[in-house]
This record gives structure tokens, C-alpha cells and sequence, in this order.
């Protein structure tokens, strides 16, 4: 045998990784994830920054044609009475409910305003204000198809953004259970234009104004269950979930803190106000109640003090370029203060207590802490009450508020 042609063993192929190399690998994974991960989760959140951004563009658009079309910005407050008979109210100075405090509009000046807005929008609604229900007809402001006799609807900046903008609503139950909602818009008879559809001729139903925004159903949420559902903005998600805050100045006659006092669904935890969460009231981590003080331009009743024109109230309110509250001969200053401001609670669903905004300071003194916040307990000033609005939406401001 010749040994120089003989073949030498080869050496055994290896086959899989050793638990050393395995480890290595894993950690390098690790690595990277921990890496990608947050800016997978910043890139979201900038994404649903972006869409609450480009949706309050559109929002504010249709308010503006809405104005082009009726002569004024929609209220953000405002009393539906289905009978048309606002004159029920000129001699009931009860305050409205309010969340903080009992300093707020009464039911006569509201009905006032409210029958003074209605007649400017639909100039030939027939009956409206009269003593009594005339031939049997009424308004279903709500699309129940039924008379309200329980009293009047007091819709609340949220309800009257999506109200005015879309119309009335049309409920219906889907999958589960699930109150469904879409807006039809308002009948184009000058004399009704919220005739109670389920009595009312096809021809009838089918001749409406379409809606002036196109709001999403799956959005669409009534915490009341009155049939007037707000409008969720695209940012937060689940129990965090908040609605469009609206307020109107008013034509400059000052915004009203106390339009958005947001109920929470218990059920679903969707909303903006519950009176058992710690988080989103004006809490500090105490649990002492923090009031926010205003100066409003227009009456505000305090049935004890008579007319004054401070109030306090709970998230969300409303923004200044100045203090809230002033003690001099300044006047407070709202931002937008002519048109309205819109507001989104951002991811964490928290609006915080609102007031000052400073757009041109430096970042992190944007929303400046003053003498008008503080725990109804201690009286001394949190640092970090306003740290909640950092990651807030508005449509007056270019991204997050800080």
C-alpha cells in the first residue's frame, strides 16, 4: 500500500452553536431590542400625536365653515329643550350642577344663551321659546325619536363639538351589545331641523344636511347615555381613552371653565372625570382636591355671594396667555381668544388643571406654575401639578404643549 496516497481522516463537521455562542447571540438580541424597542414606541407615539394634530386641523375647518354657513362658532355649553319652551326658565336662577363647586351659570342664563345661539343658527325654527308645545310637533335633538319630559339636555363642550358638527345621532346596537353611534347631519326643513325621524316620511328622513366633519363610529362614545355622544381622540386607548375637550370664547365674551366638566362611563372607565380616580380630578398625591381659579369675562353665579365672575373647576379648562386669576386691574387674556380652543388629554389621558400657556418661553416653562394652583389642604403650590399637560394636543399649539 502506498502511504502517500492514503487518505487521512477529516476532521467531524460541527453542527449547532455551543451554550456559550447561544448566550451570545441572545444578549446581542437583547441588545438590540432594548434598543429598537423605545424608538419603535416614540415613532408611535409620534405618529398619534400627528393624527390628533391633523384631525384638530379638520375639526377646526369644519367649526370654520360652520360659522361661514350660520354666523358663529358653535357654544360649548348649551340647554336643548325638546319642547322648544325656553321661557320656562327666565325665573330659574338654580345654579347647574358642577363638579368642583357650586359657582356656576344658572339655568335661566343658560336657557337665555342657549335660545339666543339657536335662533342665530336656525333663524326660522318655529315655536322656539314659545309658552307651549304647539300642534304636537317638538325637537329630537337627539334622534330618539321621543319627547324629552324629564327636563332639559345640558350639553357640555364635548357633546356640543360633536352635535353641532355632525347632527343628530343615530344609535344603534351592534355585536355584544355595543351601543353603535353615526351622525346624520339635520334636516333641511327650515321650520324642524330636528324632526323626530322615526315618524317622519322617507322623503323627509332623506333631505338632510350632511354632517360638516366626518366622525368615526368607533369613536363615537356616550358616557351620559342621553344619546349625545363625544368624540375620542386617536391618541389614548382603553381606560385612558378621553374625549375632544371644546371651548368656545364665545365671540369674545370670555370661555367658560366650567363647559367641560367630562363624566366618566364607570363601566368602561372612558371619560375624563371620575370622582374616585386620583389621577385625573385636580388631585395632588395627597388626595386634597387642587383647585384651578379663572377669571371668566362673562357672569358667573355664586348663589351664596351673588354674580361674580371667578370660578373654579376641575379638568379640562381652558388655557390663558396670562395668569388665570388676577388680583390687579389686568385682564386675563385667554389664548384664542375670539374663536375657540380644542384639546386632546394625550397618551396619558390626563388634561391636567390647564391655565397659563407660554408658547414662546423656553421648553419647560411653557406651562408655568402660579399662585392660582394649589391643594385645597396645604394652600401651597405642587411643582408638579402641571407636569400632566406636557404631553397634551391642542389645536393652538405646534405638537405637545411642553
Amino acid at each position: 500500500m502506498n502511504r502517500r496516497h492514503a487518505r487521512r481522516p477529516t476532521p467531524a463537521t460541527r453542527r449547532g452553536m455551543t451554550l456559550v455562542e447561544l448566550l451570545a447571540v441572545v444578549l446581542i438580541i437583547g441588545i438590540l431590542i432594548a434598543l429598537l424597542v423605545p424608538a419603535v414606541i416614540r415613532a408611535v407615539d409620534r405618529a398619534r400625536d400627528a393624527q390628533a394634530i391633523g384631525e384638530m386641523n379638520q375639526l377646526t375647518q369644519a367649526l370654520n365653515d360652520f360659522k361661514s354657513k350660520y354666523g358663529d362658532f358653535p357654544p360649548s355649553r348649551i340647554l336643548l329643550d325638546e319642547s322648544g319652551n325656553y321661557y320656562q326658565y327666565s325665573a330659574n336662577f338654580t345654579t347647574l350642577a358642577s363638579s368642583s363647586s357650586t359657582n356656576d351659570i344658572t339655568y335661566a342664563a343658560l336657557a337665555q344663551r342657549s335660545l339666543s345661539y339657536l335662533r342665530k343658527f336656525y333663524p326660522r325654527m318655529t315655536g322656539l321659546g314659545a309658552g307651549a308645545l304647539q300642534l304636537g310637533t317638538f325637537y329630537d335633538f337627539n334622534g330618539d325619536g321621543q319627547m324629552n319630559l324629564n327636563g332639559p339636555y345640558v350639553l357640555q363642550g364635548h357633546q356640543c363639538l360633536v352635535f353641532f358638527l355632525g347632527g343628530v345621532s343615530n344609535r344603534s346596537i351592534g355585536s355584544g351589545g355595543v351601543a353603535q353611534y353615526g351622525m346624520m347631519g339635520i334636516g333641511k326643513n327650515p321650520a324642524n331641523p330636528f324632526p323626530p325621524l322615526p315618524f317622519a316620511t322617507a322623503a323627509l328622513a332623506a333631505n338632510r344636511e350632511a354632517p360638516l366633519f366626518e366622525f368615526r363610529g368607533n369613536r363615537l362614545f356616550d358616557a351620559t347615555g342621553t344619546n349625545f355622544p363625544g368624540y375620542l381622540d386617536p391618541i389614548g386607548s382603553g381606560s385612558s381613552a378621553r374625549f375632544y375637550a371644546y371651548f368656545s370664547s364665545y365671540g369674545n365674551n370670555g370661555y367658560d371653565p366650567n363647559d367641560v366638566n367630562v363624566p366618566m362611563n364607570q363601566s368602561t372607565g372612558i371619560g375624563g372625570f371620575d370622582p374616585n380616580d386620583l389621577t385625573d380630578n385636580n388631585m395632588n398625591y395627597s388626595g386634597s382636591l387642587v383647585y384651578r381659579t379663572f377669571s371668566a369675562n362673562f357672569s358667573v353665579v355664586d348663589p351664596t355671594l351673588g354674580t361674580t365672575n371667578y370660578v373654579k373647576s376641575v379638568a379640562p379648562n381652558p388655557y390663558t396667555t396670562t395668569t388665570p386669576y388676577s388680583t390687579t386691574s389686568a385682564v386675563t387674556t385667554f389664548v384664542n381668544p375670539n374663536t375657540f380652543q380644542i384639546l386632546s388629554a394625550g397618551l396619558d389621558g390626563l388634561y391636567g388643571i390647564g391655565g397659563q400657556f407660554s408658547p414662546n418661553a423656553t421648553t419647560g416653562n411653557r406651562l408655568p406654575l402660579d399662585a392660582g394652583i394649589f391643594p385645597q389642604s396645604s394652600g401651597q403650590p405642587d411643582p408638579l401639578m402641571r407636569s400632566r399637560e406636557a404631553d397634551n394636543v391642542t389645536n393652538f399649539a405646534t405638537g405637545r404643549l411642553q
